[in-house]
């Protein structure tokens, strides 16, 4: 249309699935100010993604839904779609447009649907997260400072070749029924992702009628690889266990209507290539990397890209995801030397670390305490020493922290006690720490803290309830000494030699009586502070107990009578067979409340 004034009065458009052709998304976007849905899916409309979307903008247009997949649109998905504040939806797969989805579209925070289905996109973490989910399909994720930190980790050759070279070994056990059923005829294929060939060992017990009910197994197809039966077969009664070089195996079991035995159970094994750890130049949909960021860890472009990172399947050894952020390094029992990599700390997601069990030297890095996510770190059993970086107090989310059986040296840091409070797990034995668990770090005394093998001193008294501390041979603190006894007051040089014996024994009763005077003030006063704690905790013993009895559905009307004692015992009397009748909770009510309420008075 020429005269379009009519399209600024429209909410909603929906002419989807048709033939429409050239730019009447360029009309109507700069024109429909009050357009809250777009839909136009399954046309041939053509025009530039952000051109269209900028028109709207400029009108003031808040679109909630935009629908706009499977057209010939091209151009990019613009950084200020995020000036949508009220977008729900925006679909625009299925088009010509490119580029990377902008990391602005995560501050959309009504934003509950997006479809970039076949397009060359790369992806930032937070739009995984926020808005992909768990599957980002075909996508490209885009550059960014994870593969920093993991190609220099896999440029570190210890960490790499320790990792590639670790045997991955997988079992599987395959079995028939003990004992097996007459006239049984099947086949199952093996095979083992990544596998080139396999070894097979039978189980001891492994028989079969001789010459009747056999096992073959089958290559390439249906060719006879080999034939048992009996109790001849591979590992078991001297014999070799079988070689089967090929990627996988049929194995077929029969048998006759005659006679059934035990039947059959064998172990298949095979050696599993490591996969992942290789870093390479990013994909053409990245985004560029800061060249200084690049030099500063030694790496250079063409090898800046962790190459399936966080792909499907997680193909990275010792590398777990969600949504596109590395959540775990798990590092358990390789073989690593060297120091721990301070660069881990460019993986802001992660929750969990483990080296465990491996040759690291050196310190903890303080920059650990940047780890804001970070829930688990296990680094027991390696030879690192120096502090343990009070950094790590920064941690709130820290449940378990091991660092056992190395040889760390000083205090343990009360930020570590200060800030994590609910710590499940503290185990800092083995190593060389000194000084002592103040009272003032008892906010994990519900915790298993284990401080033994140590040089420590000693523990406060706090730790004497901790259920779950270990100390070795750590002991309790001695007790701060106390002064048992009143220091004298100074004696004030006499002014005259000439006081006679009565004035001096005249003073000394005046001093006695004033002396007598304040200890019997003070013992009354605190007899009078004791009385009144007592009374205190009797109130609220009573106060407990009453509440216990209001808690009973049935007895309230006996609180609500009673102001005392003595008058709930009247009534639970009065209305004793009411109270055994009425019952329903299960409660021995009448006893519970004789209990409770004659167990003292209120004072």
């Amino acid at each position: 249309c020429d005269d379009c004034s009519l399209l600024s009065q429209i909410s909603s458009i929906n002419i989807g699935n048709n033939y429409f052709t050239g730019d009447f998304l360029n009309k109507i976007s700069s024109s429909c100010s009050k357009l809250v849905e777009l839909t136009v899916n399954n046309n041939l409309l053509s025009g530039f993604l952000e051109i269209i979307l900028s028109q709207f903008l400029r009108i003031g247009s808040q679109l909630d839904l935009i629908n706009l997949s499977t057209n010939y649109l091209s151009g990019y998905l613009p950084s200020d779609i995020s000036k949508f504040s009220s977008l729900g939806a925006i679909f625009v797969g299925n088009n010509l447009i490119s580029g990377s989805l902008p990391s602005e579209i995560c501050s959309l925070e009504s934003l509950r649907a997006l479809d970039i289905t076949n397009l060359s996109f790369c992806y930032p973490l937070c739009v995984a997260r926020a808005v992909l989910g768990s599957s980002t399909g075909s996508l490209y994720r885009c550059q960014d400072m994870q593969d920093i930190a993991i190609c220099s980790l896999v440029k570190n050759s210890t960490i790499t070749s320790s990792i590639l070279s670790n045997d991955n070994v997988k079992t599987l056990t395959y079995e028939s029924g003990h004992l097996y059923s007459p006239n049984e005829f099947y086949f199952e294929t093996i095979s083992i992702e990544g596998a080139t060939s396999y070894e097979i060992s039978f189980d001891e017990w492994s028989r079969t009628e001789y010459a009747y009910d056999y096992i073959r197994i089958y290559v390439n197809g249906y060719t006879r690889f080999a034939e048992y039966w009996g109790t001849d077969f591979p590992g078991m009664n001297g014999n070799d266990v079988l070689v089967i070089p090929y990627d996988e195996f049929i194995v077929n079991f029969y048998s006759d209507g005659n006679v059934e035995y035990w039947g059959y159970s064998f172990t298949v094994s095979t050696v599993v290539p490591r996969v992942g750890w290789v870093c390479s130049s990013p994909p053409n949909v990245s985004l560029p990397m800061n060249d200084s960021i690049l030099s500063e860890y030694g790496i250079l472009v063409n090898e800046s890209y962790a190459v399936d990172l966080c792909g499907n399947g997680d193909p990275w050894e010792g590398i777990d995801c969600t949504h596109g952020y590395i959540t775990k390094l798990s590092f358990g029992s390789y073989g690593i030397s060297g120091t721990v990599p301070s660069v881990i700390s460019l993986l802001t997601g992660l929750e969990e670390i483990s080296f465990v069990y491996n040759s690291l030297t050196g310190t903890i890095p303080e920059s650990f305490g940047d780890l804001s996510n970070l829930k688990i770190l296990d680094l027991s059993n390696n030879r690192l020493e120096g502090t343990i970086p009070s950094s790590l107090g920064k941690l709130t989310d820290m449940s378990d922290l091991y660092l056992y059986s190395n040889s760390f040296e000083g205090t343990i840091p009360d930020s570590l006690y200060l800030t994590n409070i609910s710590m499940n797990n503290l185990l800092l034995s083995a190593n060389l720490l000194t000084g002592k668990l103040e009272n003032s770090l008892c906010s994990l005394i519900n915790s298993t803290i284990d401080i033994s093998g140590n040089k420590m001193d000693c523990f406060e008294s706090c730790w004497t309830e901790a259920n779950h501390l270990k100390s070795g041979e750590v002991t309790i603190c001695a007790p701060t000494s106390y002064p048992t006894s009143i220091p004298t007051s100074p004696t004030i040089a006499p002014t005259s030699l000439l006081l006679d014996n009565r004035v001096a024994m005249s003073n000394i009763i005046i001093l006695s009586i004033v002396a007598s005077t304040i200890f019997i003030i003070l013992v009354g006063y605190r007899s009078m502070v004791m009385r009144s704690k007592e009374r205190n905790r009797k109130r609220k013993l009573m106060e407990a107990k009453m509440k216990i009895l209001r808690d009973l559905p049935i007895h309230r009307l006996i609180i609500e009578k009673s102001s005392s004692s003595s008058e709930i015992l009247k009534y639970i009397n009065e209305y004793r067979n009411t109270i055994f009748l009425d019952d329903f909770d299960g409660l021995n009510a009448f006893e519970l409340a004789i209990n409770y309420s004659c167990d003292e008075e209120i004072i």
